[in-house]
């Protein structure tokens, strides 16, 4: 009688074509700002690797979304290295600065606290295997980093010695009015 109202209805046997539309509506907008935000993440990588010289191939990347109750949403951003340089894990603190900039200037609203980036090594990168150090090892002082070598592109060339054709006959001629020889002087 009062069916309605909703009494006497066993709640699990509600269809799923009468669940609230919010919930539908709020999965399917993730995954479109998630691959956005994937490209702009892929991008921004990109644009750091090229600029300082580091080939694309060597570190990946991939974006996952972390919810948190009562925060805002962090971005779990794992970059791979796929090939192992010793210079490079000297420097990863500073690309990951380099590449916090360069995703900020695809979007001013992006804060540092929303991206959290973890790295991960693959097992074909190369990297050095074997067992740790002895204890001495960490108690040592700590060497500086060698300095990546620069890129052949970002070495100065030497400058080449100036290409000039030898004087001719016509080059100290009277009537050249102060035009070089390859001038056409008009003859009446």
């Amino acid at each position: 009688m009062f069916e309605f109202l909703g009494f006497g209805r066993n709640k699990e046997s509600t269809p799923a074509s009468q669940r609230p539309p919010a919930a539908a509506q709020s999965a399917s907008a993730a995954p479109k700002n998630l691959d956005k935000q994937r490209e702009m993440l892929r991008l921004a990588l990109s644009a750091v690797l090229r600029r300082h010289g580091i080939p694309s191939q060597w570190i990946g990347c991939d974006i996952t979304p972390l919810a948190q109750p009562a925060a805002t949403e962090v971005l779990l951003t794992q970059l791979t290295l796929l090939h192992w340089h010793d210079a490079l894990m000297h420097y990863a603190p500073a690309l990951q600065d380099e590449l916090f900039k360069e995703i900020h200037l695809f979007d001013h609203s992006v804060r540092a606290e929303s991206f959290l980036f973890v790295w991960k090594f693959a097992p074909q990168s190369g990297h050095p295997t074997g067992p740790l150090p002895a204890p001495e090892f960490w108690t040592a002082p700590a060497q500086a980093p060698v300095a990546a070598p620069l890129p052949a592109a970002a070495i100065p060339a030497e400058p080449r010695p100036k290409f000039d054709l030898p004087k001719s006959a016509l080059d100290d001629g009277d009537d050249d009015q102060g035009f070089p020889a390859t001038q056409v002087r008009d003859r009446i």
